[in-house]
Formats: C-alpha cells, structure tokens, sequence
C-alpha cells in the first residue's frame, strides 16, 4: 500500500506566468473517442494552451482520450499548470502522462485533475493490464501537477493556489514498461463520454533535465526547460551557463564565413 500524501519540505520557486515552451507538441486522439480532440497554443497568450477531448475513459485495460505530446527519452521532470477544467462527468479528468506507447492499451503513469473528484494518480504498469487507481483527494479549479521519471521509477506531486511546496501523491512506482530509451510525455484529457468534450487551459510548461553531457544527448539538452547546447562544443549547459569561450568562438565563426 502506498503511504498518505506528505508536505515537501523544500519550497519551489514559482515559475514565470505562462512560461514559452519551446518544443513543439504533437496532438491526437488515442483509441475511440466519439468527438475528435484538439490541442493549440494560444496566439494572443505564447505558453497557454488550449486542449479539448472526450472519449470514454483511461481506465482498465483500454484507453479513450486526447493526448497534447513529446517524443522524449531518459529522466526528466515535467509540470504544468492545469487550470479550467470543464467537463460533462465527475470523472472527466486531465493530467500529467507518461506513456511507453500510442496505442490505446499503453502502459502509463498519469497524474489527474478530474471535474469531480479531485485529484487521481492511475497507472498501467504492462501492455492491456488493469489500471490501477490511487484515491482521489481535494477539490481545486485549478493546480500543479508534475510527475518525475528517474531511471525507472516514477513518481508525482501537486501544488496549488499560491503554494510553493510540492507535495508528494500517490505511489511512487518501477515501471520497467516505460523505457527510458523511448516514451511519450504530455497531457492527457478524457471526457468520460462519447458525445462530451473535456476542455482546460495548460501553461507553465517545463521539462527538466540534469543539464550533463555524460548523462544525456545534445537532442535531451535542446529540448529540456533548463538547458542549452553549447553552440560549438555542443556540450550541454544549465541555461544562461554558457561559457563566454564558447559564445565568442560562435561569432567568430559567424565572420569568417565568406
């Protein structure tokens, strides 16, 4: 059994409001959803992003929903702040997913915000297994949801309102299934009905990583929150750690083309 949820004692600083995310994500509907889903930045407001789906469920052995997501690789930590959410059951849910595949009967390890009953940590430790479900507490119009991938161990936080804890929720898990070669990261919206559509606002979308060349690819480095690709080593830095060598040889370059 997994132990009640406990107060981080660490305090996190608050991310800039509806911080850019670089990456560009991809969208799609996972399995049958009656309603196809959509995902997109929002024009007026760069790092908000507008997600709508339904679809019956992410649950048992088979899952319905949309999916906004990443190709990604190694560990890495990903938040984002759900806020929004509007859906036709107390079950519509959206969340934080890592997923080892796109088929409908995946493998995953998902931390959720639902309409009704707070918050859910699911997960499918194997291909076409059972979900398993994590209780559900609290009642937020809008929260925090981070889960953490470290080698193969899987964890997931929360905080809300103004708070700057993290408070750890749910099992705390080894997932051989979700390979660290190769999985998907994003957010996950389910309607819990065919004919509904579950909508909610994402931003402050981060994806960190221990910024090292010896720990991960240049690829891993450009696509993290929290790092940058030297630009003629191609080493990888913690961002705004570039050193000045780096950058001026990268000029000098520039100008001595031609």
């Amino acid at each position: 059994t997994t132990s009640a949820p406990s107060m981080s004692i660490a305090p996190t600083p608050v991310p800039t409001e509806r911080k850019i995310f670089e990456e560009e994500f991809r969208s799609r509907d996972i399995g049958y959803v009656g309603v196809a889903g959509q995902s997109f930045e929002s024009a007026s407001h760069p790092g908000l992003y507008n997600i709508q789906g339904s679809g019956y469920d992410i649950w048992s052995s088979t899952d319905s929903f949309h999916y906004m997501y990443l190709e990604s690789s190694g560990d890495a930590t990903f938040t984002a702040l759900i806020d929004g959410l509007d859906g036709p059951h107390s079950w519509a849910k959206a969340g934080v997913m890592f997923r080892d595949s796109l088929s409908q009967h995946s493998s995953h390890y998902t931390m959720y915000l639902s309409q009704g009953n707070g918050l859910a940590n699911q997960y499918r430790t194997c291909e076409r297994c059972t979900t398993h479900h994590y209780g559900s507490y609290g009642s937020y119009p809008s929260v925090w949801l981070r889960v953490v991938k470290e080698g193969n161990v899987m964890r997931s936080f929360y905080r809300y309102g103004d708070s700057s804890y993290w408070t750890p929720y749910g099992a705390v898990l080894s997932m051989n299934s979700i390979s660290s070669y190769g999985y998907y990261i994003g957010i996950a919206v389910c309607s819990h009905s065919y004919s509904g559509v579950t909508s909610l606002e994402a931003s402050n979308i981060e994806l960190l990583r221990t910024c090292s060349s010896s720990t991960i690819t240049q690829l891993q480095c450009d696509q993290a929150s929290n790092c940058e690709s030297g630009p003629v080593s191609g080493a990888c830095y913690k961002k705004g750690e570039v050193p000045a060598w780096e950058v001026a040889n990268a000029v000098s370059t520039i100008f001595d083309i031609g």
